[in-house]
């Protein structure tokens, strides 16, 4: 196991607090690419998050979320 930064992570990514360099040369194929999501979109997200497992089956779940350019009242 490689405890370095590989060199493109070093370009592209920097953490704002020290974590183990394995987290950040993980790579997703599903990265995000800043473009908006509709509410047909985003509301089956906190649907599924809503349904999700707990631990214990505490149910214990606050979901919030916030669109981009939205004032918080």
């Amino acid at each position: 196991m490689n405890n370095s930064l590989t060199e493109d992570v070093k370009k592209h990514r920097e953490a704002n607090y020290a974590i183990h360099p394995i987290i950040l040369n993980r790579w997703s194929p599903r990265s995000m690419t800043g473009e908006g999501l509709s509410d047909d979109e985003l509301m089956p997200l906190f649907e599924a998050a809503r349904w999700a497992p707990s631990s214990n089956n505490a149910q214990l779940w606050r979901l919030t979320g916030k669109l981009t350019g939205t004032v918080n009242t």
